[in-house]
C-alpha cells in the first residue's frame, strides 16, 4: 500500500511540475524516490569483458656497481586486451612486454605475470516514475566464487537506489554495489553472455556442461560448446586428430579415449587464474569433473537440457 500511494504521489506531483521551475521539479523527484523503501528495478544487464595483468618481477635502471646493475623489486598490474592476454598467459618471463610499457628505461628481469578477467557490468535501472538511466562497476575476478546476486533480480523484485548526478548505490537485502552513471553500453556476444550466466551462480565451481561438437572440415578444426543454462562459449581444437592437440588431455581427464564421449558430458568450471589442479585449461577457463554426483543433480542437468534444445522441443511440440 506504501508502495502504490508513493508512486502515485510521483505522477500527481509530475502533473504540478508543469508550472514550475526545472531544478524544483528534479528536486521532489528525488524527495519522493528517497521517501520510497525500493524505487526502481533492473531491467537489463550487459557485460564486457577486459583482462588485468599483475605482475612481481625485479628491475634496475640508471648505474650500478663494480658488479653490475643493482635490482629491485617491483609490482604492478595493467589492464589489457584479449590479444595481449593471449600472448602472455603461457609466458614464463615477461621482462620484455613490461619494459615496453615503462615510460623511463628499466631493466627487468624474473617477473611473472598473472592474468584476471576483468569485469564491467553495466544495469538499466528502471525508477519508479518509468524514467531510466544506465550505470556500470567494474572489478577483477582474483578468487572463485565471484557471485553478483543483484544479476539474479533482473525484472524481479524492487530495490533501492541511492543515485547522485553521477554515481548511485544499489541496496537488495544486505548486498550493495556503488555504481558509475554511463552512456556508453557495450554490445553483447556470446562471451559476455556467458559470463553474466557465470556471475549468477554463488558456487564455487559452477555447474555447466558441454555441447554438441561442430566439425569444419576445410579449416581443419572443431569447436566443442560450454554451456551454463542456454548460454555458451565455443573452445576450438586444431586438427584434432594429432595427437598432440589439447582434445585429447581433455579427453583424458574424463577418463575417455574418444573426443567426441565428451558431447554432453557435464563438467564444472571456474576462471583460469585460480589455481587447480586435475584441471583442464582453455581460453582463460578451468574445467574439471563434477567432484560429486550432488554437485550436479538431475534436476539441474535437466534444466540445461531444456535450456539447450528449448526450440526443438518448442517445433516438435507445435
Amino acid at each position: 500500500m506504501k508502495f502504490k500511494i508513493l508512486y502515485k504521489k510521483i505522477f500527481i506531483n509530475s502533473e504540478r511540475m508543469v508550472n514550475m521551475g526545472d531544478i524544483r521539479s528534479k528536486v521532489l523527484r528525488t524527495k519522493v524516490l528517497k521517501e520510497m523503501d525500493s524505487n526502481a528495478i533492473i531491467s537489463d544487464v550487459k557485460c564486457d569483458i577486459s583482462y588485468e595483468i599483475k605482475w612481481k618481477g625485479e628491475y634496475s635502471y640508471g648505474g650500478g656497481t663494480a658488479g653490475g646493475p643493482i635490482y629491485n623489486k617491483d609490482s604492478g598490474k595493467k589492464e589489457i586486451n584479449y590479444s595481449t592476454a593471449k600472448d602472455l598467459k603461457d609466458q614464463d618471463d615477461i621482462s620484455n612486454w613490461i619494459e615496453s610499457h615503462k615510460k623511463r628505461i628499466y631493466r627487468y628481469r624474473n617477473t611473472v605475470g598473472k592474468i584476471y578477467y576483468k569485469v564491467y557490468l553495466y544495469f538499466k535501472i528502471l525508477y519508479s516514475d518509468n524514467e531510466y538511466k544506465w550505470y556500470y562497476n567494474s572489478f577483477v575476478i582474483d578468487h572463485n566464487n565471484y557471485y553478483i546476486p543483484i544479476i539474479n533480480n533482473k525484472n524481479k523484485s524492487r530495490i533501492h537506489i541511492e543515485m547522485t548526478n553521477d554515481k548511485a548505490e544499489i541496496s537488495l537485502d544486505k548486498y550493495k554495489s556503488k555504481l558509475q552513471i554511463t552512456d556508453n553500453i557495450p554490445e553483447q556476444n556470446n562471451d559476455s553472455e556467458f559470463m553474466i550466466e557465470y556471475l549468477k551462480s554463488s558456487d564455487a565451481w559452477v555447474d555447466a556442461e558441454f555441447g554438441e561438437i561442430e566439425e569444419y572440415p576445410d579449416e581443419n578444426i572443431i569447436y566443442l560448446p560450454l554451456y551454463i543454462n542456454d548460454k555458451n562459449i565455443k573452445f576450438s581444437f586444431k586438427e584434432p586428430h594429432d595427437s598432440n592437440c589439447d582434445i585429447w588431455e581433455l579427453s583424458e581427464l574424463f577418463n575417455y579415449n574418444d573426443p567426441w564421449n565428451l558431447q554432453n558430458e557435464p563438467v564444472q568450471i571456474i576462471p583460469q587464474s585460480v589455481s587447480e589442479n586435475n584441471s583442464f585449461n582453455k581460453e582463460f577457463w578451468n574445467i574439471r569433473k563434477p567432484k560429486s554426483n550432488k554437485n550436479i543433480s538431475k534436476s539441474n542437468n535437466l534444466k540445461m537440457y531444456l535450456c539447450k534444445n528449448y526450440n526443438k522441443i518448442y517445433n516438435y511440440l507445435r
